[in-house]
């Protein structure tokens, strides 16, 4: 009963820590300080916060990287991996969208010379394990990188970064305007947003033309503004690519608000 209640103890104390940090995430001055905030209370659970960065999953060169405690070697070769698309980790970020640790990557996957010397770097912090923890709204992406030293990435440990980087994301975004900016940042405009929208509930081109009082020819061009933006490669994967970055809903809209997007 005494482990029980030991138990049910720490649960308690690690929720009211996270209350704490919340909180003074909301109340720091900038975004450096607020990265700082989440680094100290990640040391008092054996942990050290690597890297914060907020980045649009589109336009990857829009980002905000407040604290990152990798080498100087390291870092260079993440600025020159960068025109190729990202980070390894960045990469499987946004193919996994959950929680991994970096000893799961198929290096097979990641070959190249820079690649290859990225990981060499990654691996002289000591730590054997490191979680990558991914958060997506939309388009935007929020990555942090935690460093266990030998702790494997599982159990009461991923628990508890996972929930304390869920509960402060929100603060993250109230607090300051330029990680607000990235995460309502829309990519379509609202005429193609509400065509793609259509299209995804089945409309044919045809069908959608008395619906936003245009013509069939403008559609079929507004559909391939919006592929080209998404990097669609039929009408399908842009249907695909517009939900998962949230340009459209996945409730039907209201029809009757057609002439809307016109008017705005």
């Amino acid at each position: 009963m005494q482990d029980v209640d030991n138990l049910g103890n720490a649960g308690l104390d690690a929720a009211e820590a996270r209350i704490d940090l919340v909180h003074k995430i909301a109340h720091s001055e900038d975004v450096q300080s607020a990265a700082w905030v989440l680094r100290d209370h990640l040391q008092a659970f054996n942990a050290q916060l690597m890297s914060v960065k907020f980045c649009d999953s589109v336009d990857t060169g829009t980002a905000i990287r407040p604290f990152c405690a990798y080498s100087d070697a390291a870092i260079a070769v993440s600025q020159q991996i960068q025109a190729q698309g990202g980070c390894p980790f960045t990469k499987e970020a946004m193919i996994r969208l959950s929680p991994f640790d970096w000893c799961s990557i198929d290096r097979s996957l990641y070959a190249t010379f820079l690649d290859r010397r990225f990981f060499a770097e990654i691996g002289k912090t000591g730590h054997r394990h490191i979680a990558v923890v991914p958060i997506m709204v939309g388009r935007a992406l929020a990555l942090f990188t935690i460093g266990l030293h030998d702790q494997p990435f599982k159990g009461a440990v991923r628990d508890e970064i996972v929930d304390t980087i869920a509960q402060v994301m929100p603060a993250f975004i109230e607090r300051f305007q330029g990680i607000r900016t990235i995460f309502e940042k829309k990519h379509l405009s609202a005429l193609e947003s509400q065509v793609v929208q259509l299209l995804f509930e089945g409309s044919h081109p045809s069908e959608i033309e008395p619906v936003v009082g245009l013509r069939e020819l403008t559609i079929t061009l507004l559909i391939g503004n919006a592929s080209q933006k998404l990097q669609a490669s039929n009408r399908q994967n842009l249907i695909y690519k517009a939900l998962a970055l949230g340009e459209i809903a996945q409730s039907p809209s209201l029809r009757s608000a057609g002439q809307s997007a016109l008017t705005h």
